[in-house]
């Protein structure tokens, strides 16, 4: 580890942080390029890391210029993906190789085939991933003369991830900002971080927070009397994301404008999300990983595309693209006055919006490396908020705060570090977040969230003790909370002697126990049996199982999915999606998600999958406590180390497993809804119109177009009394 004692400049330790960048670099890109060589394209596909055969749909330019193809996967569909936003990904092509001998060296072609496979692999190009999700995915290629062309014209292709080279390139390139910085902020900051320096703070009367606890409310007035920085420590359940909300909430009553970055896409949805639940207009750079339009309407290239510039612009980039299509010979002048022209008023219009769209914003969300995006060039602000800062390496986070005055970073050191693959650069100290080094040096600009809203106080008591000294206390209404009387909240099981061994099945795919699994959905029926069927389904509650590793939560889903476990659950939606039963108005869910993903909400190992949204799964609309404070409990709380009770009566967006029973459900009602309305309508013509249906019908002839019999004149008032009747009992 790195010792403080010998290397006591700031420039010699960020030196030191670089060189073992530079380790993890080397070894990570080694690492994928052997695997690359040696592993067969159906691992790969079973690994999440590639799909084939795909088909290659439309292409575009999009908002910001860019050319996109859309990929489709036509098969293996069941397996969980590892394709997400900002990604680097290759196509390739694929022939059927003479001969079983397949080696991993280059064949005479100048194409490259797996060891182990009937196929060689021809790389057409590479590009970034714009959108993904399950089946579907947009990719930004180089906008390159019929390359999106030859992609849809060639048959067997298939996309799979790239090693990544840019986030490695804005950690370098921020670290040695960093090391070159004198007499600016940015110097003041790197001082201060590896020093005993005491950093400087605001003087003035606390702030009450009603809605918030002792520790949250402490927290806030933390934040807004710090000059340099601070740091929100929140264990698990302790509500930090809601204090960080909150804090955020109370600066921009003095700051125009902040920026609020995490490390991954899923914190910084989360958190942005948070944000316009209260009202505060977010400008989220880069696409989000949740996506919903919800979560859209605040990104910046679907504003962008929004606005009523945007059109205008868009004809002069067509107009651009045109004129080099089309370009002539022997008129060179003429041909570059033109294009200078357009890309001149081009720049313009583009420069007027971004200014509205960043003029309107109060929060800019990022990921940390998202903050080097080219839309964010010559922007500063005074305050960067990090969320989930313990799982930041260092010069991830120094490539936002070249933008910022102070920071404020919210984590917790205590669960997962960062991910470190070279065990060298682990041991080096490459793993020490930022945030871990300044809870270290300056203890005083830290602020303990202690009270958590999530777990029964058995549960918490483990992750108390080893890790937090006994501080974390639960609140009242959790303390003893349960399922069942005299239920224990958490179980150890245990497997020696059961033959339950672990199957080593990638790096970053990880391990599978068939055993184990077996034996977690036997124990996971025993006990929805002493639940009882009735119960499971008026309270609608939910179950999470967790796994470290990615293979054995798939097994799990295949599993239950070909299993009758929980017969009352539908088989079309057993596994992640859960469903709603069958003439009931309940959902019911068996979610299964791994406890070290990266991203959402805090990544305590022994914390249970209760909600894959993170902290506060259904929190008070008016009043965001990190907890439900109603007379009616909201959301799904934590009972159980794996069980979850859902109850009835939230109706927040985003908590899905609201019991709404009086919404009407079904292409029947929707059926009954529309005659019920057309009727009445037609039934109010025998009050503004009873010529029409008078017995002397024959007198108002001219006034209508067609016969309409006289003894309708009974059915349309009857009808009329009737269908009134019918839709005042039924809406």
């Amino acid at each position: 580890m790195e010792n403080d004692k010998t290397i006591q400049s700031p420039i010699m330790s960020l030196l030191r942080q670089k060189a073992l960048l530079q380790t993890e670099y080397d070894e990570e890109k080694e690492n994928f390029k052997r695997q690359m060589q040696a592993m067969g394209l159906p691992r790969r596909i079973r690994r999440g890391d590639a799909w084939h055969p795909v088909r290659i749909g439309r292409s575009y330019y999009n908002s910001l210029n860019q050319l996109a193809i859309e990929v489709y996967r036509t098969a293996d569909d069941e397996i969980e993906h590892n394709f997400e936003f900002g990604k680097p990904v290759c196509f390739f092509h694929t022939d059927e190789a003479t001969g079983s001998e397949a080696t991993a060296d280059k064949l005479p072609t100048g194409k490259t085939q797996a060891k182990g496979t009937a196929k060689a692999f021809d790389l057409i190009a590479t590009g970034t991933v714009s959108y993904a999700d399950t089946d579907r995915m947009v990719v930004v290629i180089p906008d390159k003369t019929g390359l999106a062309v030859t992609l849809q014209n060639t048959e067997n292709v298939g996309v799979q991830l790239f090693f990544d080279e840019t986030s490695y390139k804005l950690m370098f390139e921020a670290l040695d900002r960093v090391i070159r910085a004198k007499g600016n902020r940015l110097a003041y900051l790197r001082d201060l971080f590896y020093s005993k320096q005491k950093a400087q703070t605001f003087s003035f009367d606390a702030i009450k927070f009603p809605w918030l606890n002792t520790a949250q409310e402490l927290a806030v007035n933390n934040v807004l009397r710090s000059k340099d920085v601070a740091v929100v420590h929140g264990p698990p359940g302790t509500g930090k994301t809601t204090t960080l909300v909150e804090a955020i909430y109370e600066t921009l009553k003095r700051e125009s404008q902040v920026l609020v970055c995490a490390q991954s896409n899923m914190a910084v949805d989360w958190i942005s999300e948070k944000l316009v639940d209260r009202g505060v207009a977010v400008l989220r750079i880069g696409n989000p990983t949740r996506v919903n339009d919800k979560m859209l309407s605040f990104t910046y290239e679907r504003r962008f595309e929004s606005h009523p510039d945007y059109p205008e612009l868009w004809s002069i980039r067509k107009a651009i693209r045109q004129l080099r299509q089309n370009r002539k010979r022997g008129s060179a002048d003429n041909w570059h006055q033109k294009v200078e022209r357009l890309k001149s008023r081009a720049t313009e219009i583009e420069c007027r919006i971004n200014a509205q769209l960043f003029g309107e914003a109060r929060v800019i969300a990022s990921t940390l490396v998202g903050s080097a995006n080219h839309v964010l060039s010559g922007q500063k602000y005074t305050t960067l908020f990090i969320d989930e800062a313990a799982q930041a390496l260092e010069a991830a986070c120094w490539i936002a705060m070249k933008r910022a005055s102070r920071v404020v970073l919210a984590g917790d050191h205590c669960q997962l570090p960062p991910t470190v693959k070279s065990f060298e650069a682990m041991r080096g100290g490459l793993a020490k977040t930022l945030m871990e080094r300044i809870v270290e040096k300056k203890p005083e600009v830290v602020t303990l969230l202690k009270m958590q809203y999530r777990m029964n106080e058995r549960i918490m008591r483990f992750s108390s003790d080893w890790f937090y000294g006994g501080m974390v206390e639960p609140a009242p209404e959790v303390k003893h909370r349960g399922i069942l009387d005299y239920d224990e909240p958490m179980v150890w099981i245990d497997t020696s002697g059961t033959e339950a061994y672990e199957q080593f099945v990638g790096e970053s795919f990880g391990r599978i126990n068939k055993r184990e699994a077996r034996l977690t959905l036997d124990t996971l029926q025993t006990y929805f049996e002493k639940i009882g069927k009735e119960r499971i389904l008026e309270e609608s509650i939910d179950v999470g199982i967790i796994s470290p590793y990615r293979a054995q939560v798939q097994y799990l889903r295949q599993l239950i999915k070909q299993s009758d476990l929980l017969p009352s659950l539908p088989q079309a939606h057993r596994g992640e999606h859960g469903g709603r039963i069958p003439g009931t108005g309940a959902r019911h869910r068996v979610h299964i998600s791994r406890a070290l993903q990266p991203g959402g909400a805090d990544r305590f190992p022994l914390r249970p999958a209760a909600h894959e949204r993170g902290d506060n799964a259904c929190q008070n609309e008016t009043r965001d406590h990190g907890q439900c404070r109603d007379s009616q409990p909201h959301g799904v709380l934590q009972e159980t180390l794996c069980l979850c009770h859902g109850r009835r009566g939230c109706r927040r967006r985003g908590c899905r497993q609201s019991m709404n029973q009086e919404k009407w459900s079904g292409m029947t009602n929707i059926l009954l809804h529309f005659i019920l309305v057309f009727v009445l309508c037609a039934s109010l013509l025998t009050v503004f119109f009873p010529f029409i249906f008078s017995s002397n019908f024959m007198t108002y002839k001219k006034f209508i177009h067609f016969p309409i019999p006289i003894f309708f004149v009974p059915f349309y008032r009857i009808a009329f009394a009737l269908s009134l009747l019918l839709y005042l009992i039924c809406f």
